[in-house]
Order: structure tokens, then sequence, then C-alpha cells
């Protein structure tokens, strides 16, 4: 297996998106296919799943010539991927004669970027990828990214939860504590890049608003956002690594489960 993203975007996105993944879990699998690579994870609480699609085209250089699962450790990916400076190509290889390891270099045209190459050990992982049924959307809308990170970050300082009402006409967030007070932000559905939402629906729905500070962090990946919404079920955040017609297949979805109102 090897890839390359010289895509000086592309290699941003790529490192930034796996430099932080760590806070959601400590290791990953990496399914790479001839066409196609595949991230599954689910954090230790089982509050959330996110899953990474990247198909082959996206990469400068993409070859796998059987199917392969590797464990990466989280913590070791994003310490090396910190390293990385801007003119730095990004190259992965795993061969079965080395396949307890993954070797990984960076390397510059650049006489002022310094090559740089590792080693990191793979980890052994008993788990399975679990099948995401797709179903249509009660209601979705997209939003610049780093709209969404500043509204959730200001919502978390007054509570821990995050309220979501949602009808024809308007999109209310909220959060609320004793001690603090209230916050809520009005959202004009004109003002929003795509919104629909089911005809005559009403939805109330409440989520944990520390996943989503973590979830919203990945605004630097994307400049827009979609979220998607289902009553009853996990709400769906997704960033698109490109805007083509065939965005769906290069992107990074989270699924975060909803509070349950105990009333």
């Amino acid at each position: 297996m090897e890839f390359t993203i010289s895509d000086q975007f592309k290699a941003s996105q790529f490192a930034f998106l796996f430099q932080n993944i760590r806070v959601f879990t400590e290791t990953i699998n990496f399914v790479c296919e001839s066409d196609h690579m595949f991230v599954q994870s689910m954090d230790s609480a089982n509050v959330m799943l996110f899953e990474v699609k990247i198909q082959k085209d996206w990469f400068n250089e993409y070859k796998v010539e059987s199917n392969i699962n590797i464990g990466i450790n989280t913590a070791i990916l994003s310490k090396l991927l910190s390293v990385r400076e801007k003119g730095h190509t990004l190259q992965f290889m795993h061969s079965t004669t080395n396949a307890d390891k993954l070797d990984i270099s960076f390397t510059s045209e650049n006489k002022n970027v310094y090559n740089k190459d590792f080693t990191i050990p793979l980890v052994e992982l008993e788990t399975s990828l679990l099948g995401i049924e797709e179903q249509e959307s009660n209601a979705q809308f997209s939003m610049p990214s780093a709209n969404f990170q500043n509204i959730i970050n200001q919502l978390r300082m007054f509570g821990d939860c995050l309220s979501i009402k949602c009808d024809e006409s308007a999109i209310k967030l909220g959060s609320k504590s004793q001690d603090i007070g209230e916050m809520e932000v009005n959202i004009d559905i004109n003002d929003l890049h795509e919104f629909e939402i089911v005809p005559d629906l009403e939805l109330n729905l409440n989520f944990t608003l520390h996943y989503l500070a973590n979830i919203s962090q990945f605004s630097k990946v994307s400049k827009d956002v979609e979220l998607r919404f289902i009553e009853n079920f996990p709400m769906q955040i997704v960033y698109y690594l490109d805007e083509s017609e065939h965005k769906l297949e290069n992107s990074i979805s989270f699924f975060l489960a909803p509070q349950i109102d105990n009333n």
C-alpha cells in the first residue's frame, strides 16, 4: 500500500484531520481498498461515531494491490503530523515484508524545508465496521463552518446542552444553565446556503455541547458544514474535502446521538 499527497491544500486538510481525530479515540483502522480509503471509529462512551471516506482520485498517487486494514495509534499519528511544514509532500507506505510497521515521509523540493522520515508501530485492533443505513433527513442545512464553530463555542459558555428548534420558518439554537443564564441564536433560513425540511415538521432536539465543540474544530477542513437531522436518531455533521458533484465520497462525517429527555 502506498499513497501520496503533494497538493498543498489537500496535504493540510489530511494532516489537520488526522491530527485532531485523537480527541475522540486512541486508535483507528485505516481500511485501504483498490479504489478508496475508509476510516471508522467510535468514542469510548459510544455516543459519537465518525467515518472518513476518501476516493483514490483525491490523492496524487494511490496504489493498493490487495485490500489492507491497518491499526494506528492516533496520538502517535497526531504527533508526527504536527511536524509537517508548508511545502511538504506526504507519503504513506506499508509492505507485507514489514507488516507491523508503517513508513511515512515528508519531502519537499524547497531546500529550506527539510525531508523527514518516520517509522511507526501498528496496533492490532479487533473491531468490525458498522453499516450505517442511508436514511432521508427530516431536516438539513448548510452554513459556513467557521460560523458553526463560533456559535457552538459561544453556546457552550452558557450550558452543557445544545437545544435545536427547527421548522419551515426558522432555526433556533440555544443553551442555558441555572447559574449563568441562557443564550439563543436565531438563524434566518434565507441566510443559509442550503435548507430543507419536511413540510409542517417541528423538530426539537438536544445534543451534548462538549462533543459538538470538538467536532466544530474541523472547520479548517472545509469552508462549509452540513447538518442533517432525523427525529430520535443521531445528528449527522458532514465536512467535505472537495466541492465536486461526488463530494460525499470525500468527506468526514460525525454521527452524534441525541440527549434523552427524562421528562
